[in-house]
């Protein structure tokens, strides 16, 4: 069972740009709900693009893979260490590196950390670009531009997190 809630920005120009940031699992999310049924929230308004990847969350999860990575993503112990690992790791890793030549291994410690949210993204994105070629509506370079930058965000996060703790962590390591 699938519940679709199609919910429009109730403000026009920027205030309405400005609403939408400030909740955008408003108007693009997918939620399990506790009867085993889905609930997608999109906006109508919003390309096609973003209603199929929400539907490709959601076809993922009907796989033994998919369902694993969004159990994983899902779960708040799992989230939560994760998350202590995304803060954690890279400064330490740079911090017990001598020298400054770690960024690889501390943005790699930061992607690994966050990778059930990056790998169920990628599921997701993959398996919308699917259904809308089943469907006959194949994505546009446009279209394909928009879900690869919504994954960048995810990645971008992580990256950003890795450099930081990378910098913070050379600070009290011992340069050779």
């Amino acid at each position: 069972r699938l519940e679709l809630n199609l919910t429009v920005p109730t403000q026009t120009g920027f205030t309405g740009f400005k609403e939408a940031l400030d909740n955008p699992n408003k108007y693009a999310s997918n939620e399990k709900l506790a009867d085993g049924a889905y609930r997608i929230n999109i906006n109508p308004n919003a390309d096609r693009s973003y209603l199929a990847h929400e539907l490709g969350h959601i076809a993922s999860d009907q796989t033994d893979i998919g369902s694993l990575v969004r159990s994983a993503r899902s779960n708040p112990k799992m989230k939560k260490a994760l998350l202590g690992s995304l803060l954690l790791l890279p400064g330490a890793a740079a911090a017990l590196t001598p020298g400054d030549d770690d960024f690889a291994t501390s943005t790699a410690l930061a992607l690994v950390a966050n990778s059930p949210t990056i790998a169920d993204e990628i599921l997701a994105s993959k398996n919308g670009l699917a259904i809308m070629k089943d469907a006959g509506m194949q994505a546009t370079m446009g279209q394909r531009g928009r879900l690869a930058g919504g994954l960048m965000t995810y990645l971008g996060a992580a990256m950003l997190a890795g450099a930081s703790g990378n910098y913070v962590g050379n600070m009290f390591d011992e340069d050779v």
